[in-house]
């Protein structure tokens, strides 16, 4: 078994430890840093200009992952047919829906 002499003023085990002397602060006093922790897929922008001859449109390729530059080709435009283009900027999953969404349409 467990002999509790040998860990005299340690932590008890599973628990946390309180050092002796200071005082026991609360999330609520530390007031920590929140992020999520379910960060989303990202990106930040499309762009489309109207001329005399049509429309063109760009878009970046970075997609982050929470703050992270994680994903560094991540296409953010769709062709769906010969005269439109879908666009999509913010939460990548939306545009994968989207585009799962029209590609089945265009198969059926």
């Amino acid at each position: 078994g467990f002999d509790a002499r040998l860990w005299k003023n340690g932590p008890v085990p599973g628990q946390l430890y309180s050092f002796p002397g200071q005082k026991q602060d609360t999330a609520k006093e530390i007031n920590p840093i929140k992020r999520t922790l379910y960060p989303a897929t990202t990106g930040t922008s499309v762009l489309a200009i109207k001329f005399d001859g049509g429309v063109i449109l760009a878009a970046d390729t970075l997609g982050s992952y929470g703050s992270l530059a994680r994903f560094k080709a991540v296409s953010r435009l769709l062709k769906v047919n010969d005269t439109t283009v879908l666009g999509g900027g913010g939460d990548y999953a939306d545009f994968q829906h989207l585009e799962h969404v029209i590609k089945q349409k265009v198969i059926d």
